[in-house]
């Protein structure tokens, strides 16, 4: 049985559409981890399961449990480190990213400096 690969999500050249594919390099330690996809849609946004390294924030969630009840949590498979960022500081992140016209670009959490 053949293991499944990632296909690559179309590009839009539409204006005001973008996609952004979240990843982890560990800080370039090691190869790109693709963790998310994230569409962008004007002032609405939308996380693919892609990669399903993610979570949303979870209020019920248990200590310990890696998850966040106020975070989205990113786990990345190949170094397992876990990246909360909150939603209020995420979208607009992904927006000013997205603001400089191009259509597909990539986001890499272990650069981020919050």
């Amino acid at each position: 049985m053949r293991p499944a690969r990632w296909v690559p999500q179309p590009e839009y050249d539409h204006e005001g559409f973008a996609w952004v594919d979240v990843v982890c390099t560990d800080k370039g330690r090691h190869p790109l981890a693709r963790l998310a996809g994230v569409e962008l849609a004007g002032d609405s946004g939308m996380m693919s399961h892609q990669g399903r390294h993610w979570w949303p924030p979870t209020p019920d969630a248990d200590p310990g449990s890696g998850l966040s009840r106020e975070s989205l949590t990113f786990r990345c498979p190949r170094c397992r480190k876990h990246t909360y960022v909150k939603p209020d500081r995420w979208w607009p992140a992904l927006r000013a990213l997205a603001a400089g016209g191009v259509s597909k670009t990539e986001l890499d959490v272990s650069l981020l400096p919050f």
